[in-house]
C-alpha cells in the first residue's frame, strides 16, 4: 500500500486521559483505516476485529482478532472480561448492531441507539421514520421475491432503482431501465442482502449530495455538504466529491433542520452521522439513506483538508468517553477523486502520481493496492483502488486542479500480459 498524508498530533487537553485506554474497532477495510491511525496518534490501544485476517487496516492495530463483526457474542468471547473503554466503526453499517450490544455489555459510552442501528441498516425503516416526521421520501416497495416486486411496481414508470434493503457501499444497486431486466436486478440485489430483502425505489432526479455532521446534544456541532459525482447508469456508485457543495443558504438551513429532526427521531445524541441526499428541480430535499457513523470513501479526510476538522479523531475520543470539539479552523475548496478502474486486470501503479505530488497539485493520496494485486472493474465502493485529494483557496482554482489531476493520472493495469494506461472514471 502507498500512503502520503499527514497525521496531526493530539488535539485539545485530553491526551493524558486518552493514553492507555482500549478501543475496539469493528472492521478493518480500507475505509476504516483512519481511526486506527488516530488511535495510535492519541496513545489509545487499538483492537482490530475483522473476519478477514488480511484486511487492509489490520496491520495498523495493536492487537487483532479474526472474528465476524456481525457476531457480537463471538467478539465478546474473543475479548474476554478485560476492561474495554469503547467500540467504534465507520464507513459501513455491518457492525452497528454489534456495537450497540457490546457497548452495553462492557459499560462503554453508548454511541448508538437501537433506532439509529435500524435506520442505518434498514433503508425501508429509515424511510418510514422520515414519513413520520413529515419529510418527503421516494416511493418504495419491499420484498424478498420477484412477484412481490413486480406487482408492487406495476404502475411505476421507468427508470426506478433496485437495491438491497440492508447493504452499504452501493453494492447491488441498479437503475432499472427495462422490466425485462427486473429478475436479474432482484437476484443481484438479493445476493448482497444479509436478509434476502430487496427494495424497489422511485428514482429521484436531481443533484446528489452527502451531508456529514458531528452531533452534540442532538444538534449539529459541525455540518458540511459535498456534491457527489456518481458512475453512469445503470450503477449508482459515488466516484468523486467536491466540498463545500454549491447550495443556497436556504437549502443548507433546511438540511440542518432535517438533520436535527432525524437525530431526535432516532435518538442520536452525539457522534457522527452521514446522509445521502438528492435535491430535485423544485428544491425538495430527499434523504435517501443514512448511517449513524462517519462516512466512507475518504470523506472524513476530505473534511480535514477543507476545514481542518478532526472528525474521525473526535469520533474515536467520543467512543472512549472523551470530548474533542469539531470546529473548522480553515476554509478551503477541496475535492476527492476515486481511483476507479473501468477494466479488470493486475494493478501496476498510478502513473504520474509522483510528478503531480512534486508539482504540489495534490494534497494527499492513498493507494490500497500493491503491484500485481488483482483489480476488479469498478462496480461498488469496495472496488476502489484508492483516492487523491486536492484543494485550493477558490472554487475556480479547485476546478482547474481537479481537471489537471484527472487528465494526467492514469491507472496502469496488466491486461492479458500487456500493460495499459486507463483514464480515471
Amino acid at each position: 500500500m502507498t500512503i502520503k498524508s499527514i497525521i496531526k498530533g493530539e488535539t485539545g487537553n485530553v491526551s493524558g486521559s486518552l493514553k492507555g485506554k482500549n478501543i475496539v474497532f469493528l472492521g478493518a477495510s480500507t475505509d476504516q483505516a483512519s481511526p486506527y491511525r488516530e488511535a495510535r496518534a492519541m496513545g489509545i490501544h487499538s483492537i482490530g476485529i475483522d473476519a478477514n485476517a488480511a484486511a487492509y487496516a489490520m496491520p495498523l492495530a495493536d492487537e487483532t482478532h479474526v472474528v465476524s463483526i456481525r457476531d457480537h457474542e463471538a467478539i465478546e468471547a474473543s475479548l474476554g472480561k478485560r476492561k474495554i473503554d469503547g467500540f467504534y466503526s465507520q464507513a459501513s453499517d455491518t457492525a452497528r448492531l454489534s456495537e450497540y450490544h457490546l457497548t452495553r455489555r462492557y459499560g462503554c459510552k453508548k454511541t448508538v441507539s437501537i433506532e439509529s442501528v435500524n435506520a442505518s441498516s434498514d433503508k425501508a425503516f429509515f424511510a418510514k421514520i422520515l414519513r413520520e416526521i413529515g419529510l418527503p421520501t421516494p416511493r418504495q416497495v419491499i420484498g424478498s421475491d420477484l412477484i412481490t416486486l413486480e406487482l408492487g411496481t406495476s404502475d411505476w414508470s421507468l427508470p426506478f432503482v433496485i437495491k438491497p434493503n440492508d447493504s452499504s457501499g452501493s453494492k447491488g444497486v441498479i437503475i432499472l431501465t427495462s422490466r425485462d431486466e427486473l429478475k436479474m436486478a432482484v437476484d443481484n440485489a438479493i445476493s448482497y442482502s444479509p436478509t434476502n430483502t430487496v427494495l424497489a425505489e422511485e428514482l429521484i432526479m436531481g443533484l446528489h449530495y452527502s451531508i456529514d455532521t458531528f452531533v452534540r446534544d442532538y444538534e449539529p456541532e459541525f455540518m458540511t455538504v459535498s456534491q457527489k459525482t456518481l458512475t453512469e447508469a445503470p450503477l449508482m456508485v459515488p466516484l468523486h466529491y467536491v466540498m463545500p457543495a454549491k447550495v443556497s443558504k436556504n437549502i443548507e438551513n433546511r438540511m440542518k433542520d432535517c438533520i436535527i429532526a432525524i437525530c431526535r427521531a432516532l435518538k442520536i445524541e452525539s457522534g457522527p452521522i452521514t446522509c445521502d441526499v438528492v435535491v430535485d428541480q423544485k428544491e425538495d430535499i430527499y434523504f435517501i439513506e443514512m448511517g449513524a457513523r462517519a462516512g466512507g470513501n475518504g470523506i472524513s479526510l476530505l473534511m480535514e483538508q477543507a476545514y481542518g476538522v478532526t472528525f474521525v479523531k473526535a469520533g474515536v475520543a467520543l467512543a472512549v468517553g472523551e470530548t474533542i470539539p469539531v470546529k473548522a479552523n480553515k476554509n478551503r475548496h477541496a475535492g476527492l477523486l476515486t481511483f476507479a478502474s473501468s477494466q479488470a486486470g493486475l494493478f501496476m501503479g498510478i502513473k504520474n502520481l509522483r510528478e503531480l505530488e512534486k508539482d504540489r497539485l495534490i494534497d494527499r493520496y492513498e493507494v490500497f493496492y500493491k503491484p500485481k494485486d488483482p483489480v476488479k472493474k469498478f462496480n461498488s465502493g469496495a472496488d476502489k483502488l484508492g483516492y487523491v485529494i486536492v484543494s485550493d483557496e477558490t472554487k475556480g482554482g479547485l476546478k482547474k486542479r481537479l481537471a489537471d489531476v484527472q487528465k494526467f493520472l492514469k491507472i496502469t493495469l496488466l491486461i492479458d500480459g500487456v500493460e495499459r494506461d486507463l483514464d480515471l472514471l
